[in-house]
């Protein structure tokens, strides 16, 4: 079995599982925009973007993702490699794990990452000789041999951080920090000690600054970045500049030939006196079997094939990944599921603001959009669009949003396009630095209430309450009573309860719980109740008090309770109305779990609690910075599910928000690496069976292979069939949906035409039909 046919199988196990899910199943959203890295591997050709692996088949023209769901072993790919002598996929993640992607399957070499002899797990290079692949590391060189499939030695190296590795007519190279140092391959390599110095004089500069090492043409090539190229003759010591350029970052031996690239060029050597230089546009990183066919990471571009012709190269293969395929970028602080889509914002503040770009992204569940950060500057004349810290979605009008910053204001979006930005201009919001108000209008916690008015809160000023009202004007809650939210650096989000007011958590400054009744007169302050939470009763009676130092995230469970995600756990107050009647008898429930030898302890206890979600049946999720994920009763009591990247395709253990889709079950995972969504099968029944759909429809060639039908209810019979009602498909759905791949029970992809969907609910007392069309 080939490397591409082992490799299309993995991708259709995805696809596959992806398309026809079920309960219990998970999905990636990772970003595969800015493509990094690339590497050939006969008629398939991988590449790298944010840290996330793709490939692109030649002869079907099809792009395949790859992730934990269909057999890697770790998440944020650091390097690839292909080793054609053992037509082998090298793939180094940044925790030090390892997968070999082979024509046999996938083999995982844990060894680096759990090493506590290398505890630096960066590798700074690779290089191949033979099939011994060496990866140069802080302190170490480690080989692997890709033959045998296994570490075959780790070279302890502590007083250099290694940049370089290179095997050369018998010895071995390594560029460090302190200059270039080798050992004869006859040697103990084993000891450092054995290493000696390799004395160079180079022309470009010294031999520290050295950052890669290629044996070509029968010379050591080395690289010192912005300045260029030396080829070495190590049997007589004769250097010669090879390349001079300024602009020169990287360099490779593909095969036979030497490639030394800049962000927007490469040079090709035959041998270690040639050099041609090729513009290739945004160049982040060149492959190629034979040097007739350029595949190039182009960043933002993603992968392009260049193919040489009589006045150089020019792109044949592009525009391979389309915008909607994925998330712009994998930022993912804050999520809110409303009006039948996803919406994320990048965040970005803590102490200070992140300086991310403007990062507001929406998924409708087949496709990803996105505003345009220099679109948004142009539109509402501001400065910057960056560290967008929370969104709201006008419950009469799903197109209609606002997205809160960590310094501009407001912006305000109808369709997909900014329509308007407000700040110390145009509202009552205000700013920190009266001499810089253009950067200092930090705004959070956006959320409407169930009169249609827009509340928020501005940071680091009096007037943190800010709310713009249903009928257009702006209001701001200000007086004696507010004053615990004065000045505090960093107020979070803002609850509203149904019926015990509404809730704001302070994470820095002078840390606690601010719950307030604004009477429903707006424009009166004087005459609400604001209360500060500092410390709660441990039970219903008093006694014991408990304070935490961190309260990170507040929801209203479907019993009114409120749940507390803080420092110390999870709290639960199931009688919040007491925070406004009567705050010194606010009470908390924390959750115990016994151990199997019997010991109570709190559930999560010290644990920071960063998100939690309610799901159609009171069930909470809840997301923790470290410990992953965890399904709990409606209770609390006991812990259904727990989820964590031992276990499950989760990039990360440390969540950053949570989000669900009540109708559906599905619920979105947004971590410090990216986005993942699990399909747990609760949702809402719908009332109307009959009123089913799918979506895209028609299914056009530029669209992906995949159809969504809704409108079903769990554990739906759905039946596909041609217009001649033979078998084509046949699935259950695991909540109000099911998703097809437009393949066959045998696995081909259907030909165009109309194709019948009947659905039969479960009990056999519905059924309801829809058609969908296949243009190919």
């Amino acid at each position: 079995m080939s490397i591409k046919s082992c490799l299309i199988a993995i991708a259709l196990l995805l696809c596959g599982w992806a398309q026809g899910q079920h309960a219990g199943t998970w999905q990636s959203h990772l970003s595969y925009h800015n493509t990094t890295q690339v590497a050939e591997a006969g008629d398939v050709v991988f590449a790298v973007a944010n840290g996330a692996l793709y490939s692109y088949g030649k002869e079907d023209n099809h792009i395949r993702y790859y992730s934990a769901e269909n057999g890697l072993n770790d998440h944020g790919i650091s390097h690839i490699a292909y080793n054609e002598s053992t037509r082998t996929l090298l793939v180094l993640y940044n925790q030090g794990n390892i997968d070999l992607i082979t024509p046999s399957g996938i083999y995982n070499l844990p060894f680096l990452k759990q090493s506590t002899v290398v505890r630096d797990k960066t590798v700074n290079s690779l290089s191949m000789d033979g099939h011994i692949a060496y990866l140069a590391m802080n302190g170490a060189i480690v080989v692997v041999d890709l033959r045998k499939q296994e570490i075959r030695d780790t070279y302890r190296l502590s007083d250099y951080a290694v940049r370089a590795a290179a095997a050369h007519q018998g010895f071995l190279y390594a560029a460090t920090d302190r200059g270039i140092i080798h050992i004869s391959q006859q040697d103990n390599p084993l000891d450092p000690n054995a290493w000696t110095a390799y004395d160079v004089t180079l022309p470009l500069g010294e031999a520290s600054e050295v950052t890669r090492m290629v044996s070509h043409g029968g010379a050591l090539c080395l690289l010192i970045p912005r300045k260029g190229i030396a080829a070495v003759q190590t049997s007589d010591g004769t250097v010669r500049t090879m390349i001079t350029d300024s602009g020169l970052l990287d360099m490779k031996r593909q095969g036979e030939i030497l490639a030394a690239r800049g962000s927007n060029f490469v040079y090709l050597c035959a041998n270690a006196s040639s050099a041609v230089r090729h513009a290739l546009g945004t160049t982040q990183d060149v492959a190629f079997r034979q040097p007739a066919t350029l595949w190039v990471a182009a960043g933002d571009d993603g992968l392009v094939g260049f193919r040489e012709g009589a006045s150089g190269y020019a792109p044949a293969v592009g525009q391979l990944l389309a915008a909607s395929d994925s998330p712009k970028r994998n930022y993912c602080d804050f999520m809110l599921y409303s009006g039948g889509r996803l919406h994320v914002a990048g965040g970005g503040r803590d102490a200070d603001r992140f300086y991310r770009r403007g990062t507001l992204m929406s998924y409708d569940g087949e496709r990803w959009s996105y505003m345009d950060e220099l679109a948004v500057m142009r539109a509402s004349g501001a400065p910057r669009f960056q560290d967008v810290t929370s969104v709201a979605v006008d419950p009469q009008d799903a197109d209609h949003l606002f997205a809160s910053t960590w310094g501009e204001g407001v912006f305000e979006f109808r369709g997909g396009e900014c329509v308007a930005h407000y700040n110390t201009t145009n509202s009552t919001l205000s700013t920190i630095l009266p001499d810089n108000p253009s950067s200092y209008v930090r705004v959070d916690g956006l959320t409407y209430d169930s009169e249609g008015n827009l509340w928020m809160n501005n940071i680091s000023v009096d007037g943190v309450i800010n709310i713009l009202t249903a009928s257009g004007e702006w209001l701001r809650l200000t007086g004696e009573n507010y004053r615990p939210l004065y000045d505090q650096p960093l107020v979070d989000k803002l609850l509203i309860t149904r019926r015990a007011g509404k809730w704001v958590n302070i994470l820095r400054g002078e840390v606690g719980l601010v719950v307030f009744d604004d009477k429903g007169t707006l424009s009166d302050p004087e005459d609400d109740t604001v209360n500060k939470i500092e410390s709660f009763a441990l039970n219903r009676s008093g006694g014991e008090r408990l304070a935490v130092s961190a309260y990170l995230c507040q929801v209203e469970d479907q019993l009114g309770h409120v749940w507390l995600g803080t420092d110390k756990g999870v709290l639960i107050c199931p009688d919040p109305i007491r925070a406004l009647e009567d705050p010194n008898s606010l009470y908390v429930n924390r959750p115990i779990r016994s151990s199997e030898e019997g010991v109570d302890s709190y559930f999560l206890d010290n644990v920071r609690v960063s998100a939690i979600a309610v799901d159609a049946e009171n069930r909470k999720w809840i997301g923790t910075e470290g410990r992953g994920l965890f399904l709990v009763s409606a209770d609390g009591s006991q812990t259904l599910e727990q989820f964590d990247t031992s276990n499950s395709p989760l990039p990360s253990d440390v969540i950053k928000s949570l989000a669900i889709d009540n109708r559906t079950g599905r619920l979105y995972v947004g971590t410090e690496q990216g986005i993942v969504s699990y399909l747990s099968g609760v949702g809402h029944e719908v009332s109307d069976f009959e009123e089913i759909y799918a979506y895209p429809n028609p299914v056009r060639p530029e669209h992906p292979d995949r159809v969504t039908i809704t409108g079903l209810r769990p554990d739906t019979d759905v039946r596909i069939t041609d217009l001649r009602g033979n078998l084509v498909y046949q699935a259950r759905s695991a909540g109000n949906e099911l998703t097809w791949n437009c393949r066959s029970i045998y696995g081909e992809r259907v030909a165009s035409g109309v194709y019948l969907v009947l659905a039969t609910a479960p009990d056999g007392g519905a059924s309801a039909s829809t058609r969908i069309m296949i243009i190919r």
